[in-house]
């Protein structure tokens, strides 16, 4: 393990890893806003746009002006 790394969440298998665990957050907490934001950060980063759309869209559902999301 090298530690946290930011720039690892852009990109390569550690941005799958991290999409991988945002997704099973937004599973495990289905009425979370900041997972569904989390994940679509994640998704966004690793080119999955309708992905990350997609869960933005549930965050702000969840949470209408809830800004983490509207900024993704």
């Amino acid at each position: 393990h090298h530690g946290y790394d930011p720039e690892g969440t852009r990109s390569g298998p550690k941005a799958e890893q991290y999409l991988r665990i945002a997704r099973a957050k937004t599973d495990q907490q289905p009425q979370n806003p900041k997972a569904y934001a989390d994940l679509a950060e994640q998704a966004l980063a690793c080119g999955y746009e309708d992905e990350a759309i997609a869960a933005a869209e549930r965050a702000l559902n969840l949470q209408p002006g809830y800004l983490e999301a509207a900024t993704t």
